[in-house]
């Protein structure tokens, strides 16, 4: 048989000018691989392809983390690796997440009587661009996780392709059929990862759905690619859809946490909140330690009215990891909602402590203030989330409303203008400027002006108002 020969090329060019800030690299890599008797081109192609790919990310992998800000961000995640193993496939899931590898050429020639395929791949580093790409998926470790079990998968894929073609090279001519059936479900299994992969670096929602479809065409008892098109189906508010990938891919493998996790999500958007906290419970025995399950299933039972078992919930989550704000803002919604102001107002500092930036955080402890009486406390912290969000009309309201307790109506008259002004369809800034405009200005013509604007806007209040000016 014909002895198998692979070399490997590896050319670095670089491109530089002296008008942009940003150093940008183009990376090629070719490698060699010469055809087997009983080897077709596609098959021979796909091999090359999975080689060029993992040595050029390898390369690639190696410049990004000396010359952009991904230790930075590694270490910022706080995230532990048991060996310098793990590490490594890190590194490989973010290069391949915020690059794109590219076929830039593929040679066929006959040598010696054989034929030799040279395939090259190509990768251009904008490090500006990947800077700005490792910062978004290093926060999105779900994201991350689908480019570490893309890597794992395609490292099996390859190493099986591997095997076979030794054994293919030794086989009896009677073993060869066998062997091809085996090979041509790999190639099945090969299209599919390169769909799911197109799936995961596209931000086209339909192109997305189109991608993880073919995928599950080659290969249709693959888990992950019906959640992750379920996920999808999410984006686009296709919640049936949603609901049945995530049944498909619990089907398949039952001790998919986060299949369990995104269904209860989807009932939470339906209204249907004892499935979703069922699927929470289910996610939870999976994996005991998943901050945000615990986080959703207590905001599931907040939705029910049940707000000790959600602080039971929160507090849970605190306890696995002290230092996430939502946890704390949603945790004093929860106090909030009980009326106990002082505790809620706790948890907001400590959101607020965590990220200063938290507008959200902000607004929630603005209106804890208000139901205590502190207005002028409740105006400073919407003063605070207005900078942060100078676009938020609940803002303007939520202040509007200080300033009338305050018996500041022009003042809170111009935050409700405002209001409509950034959102003319907001029919409680309506509905506010309405109440300032009766109970504060005794104003009753612009009054019922507002109430039906309110109404009209389909808030159902207004026409209590309205009955009262008549």
């Amino acid at each position: 048989m014909t002895q198998k020969l692979i070399q490997i090329t590896i050319t670095i060019l670089l491109i530089s000018s002296a008008l942009c800030w940003a150093e940008q690299k183009v990376f090629t890599q070719t490698v060699r691989y010469v055809m087997g008797e009983n080897e077709s081109r596609q098959e021979l192609r796909e091999l090359a392809t999975l080689e060029a790919k993992r040595q050029i990310l390898e390369q690639v992998g190696v410049y990004i983390e000396s010359t952009t800000e991904l230790k930075q961000r590694i270490t910022e995640s706080k995230t532990e690796f048991q060996d310098e193993t793990e590490y490594k496939k890190e590194i490989l899931a973010i290069t391949a997440g915020v690059t794109n590898t590219e076929i830039d050429a593929e040679v066929w020639k006959e040598e010696a009587g054989v034929f030799v395929l040279y395939l090259t791949c190509r990768i251009s580093v904008d490090t500006e661009d990947v800077n700005r790409k490792i910062q978004e998926l290093v926060q999105d470790r779900r994201k991350l996780d689908d480019r570490k079990m893309l890597q794992d998968e395609v490292t099996r894929l390859q190493s099986d392709m591997v095997e076979l073609r030794q054994r293919l090279e030794l086989a009896e001519a009677s073993q060869v059929k066998e062997i091809k059936q085996q090979r041509n479900s790999l190639s099945d299994k090969f299209s599919a990862t390169e769909w799911f992969e197109k799936g995961l670096a596209t931000d086209d929602i339909d192109k997305a759905i189109e991608y993880y479809s073919y995928a599950i065409e080659q290969k249709p008892d693959w888990s992950r690619t019906y959640y992750n098109r379920g996920t999808v189906y999410v984006k686009k508010g296709d919640y049936d859809h949603a609901i049945s990938d995530f049944n498909r891919a619990i089907q398949i493998d039952p001790n998919l946490a986060m299949a369990y996790y995104n269904r209860g999500t989807v009932y939470v958007k339906k209204g249907d909140y004892d499935l979703a906290i069922t699927d929470y419970n289910r996610a939870i025995l999976i994996d005991p330690n998943d901050v945000a399950t615990y986080c959703n299933r207590g905001s599931a039972y907040v939705d029910k009215g049940d707000y000790d078992q959600a602080i039971v919930d929160y507090n849970r989550a605190i306890q696995i990891d002290p230092n996430g704000a939502i946890v704390y803002y949603n945790r004093g919604n929860a106090y909030k909602n009980k009326g106990d102001y002082d505790q809620a107002i706790v948890d907001y500092n400590s959101a607020i402590q965590i990220d200063p930036n938290y507008a959200d955080a902000y607004n929630n402890r603005g209106i804890a203030y208000c139901s205590k009486g502190d207005y002028d406390n409740a105006i400073a912290d919407y003063n605070r989330e207005i900078q942060i969000n100078p676009n938020d009309a609940q803002a303007y309201s939520s202040r509007g409303l200080a300033y009338c307790s305050k018996g500041n109506y022009d003042l809170a008259m111009t935050d409700f203008s405002k209001a409509i002004q950034i959102d003319p369809n907001d029919a409680s800034a309506y509905y506010c400027r309405g109440l300032a405009y009766w109970y504060g200005l005794k104003d009753k013509i612009n009054a019922r002006r507002s109430f039906q604007k309110a109404k009209e806007l389909g808030l159902p209040e207004a026409q209590k108002e309205l009955d009262k000016l008549r």
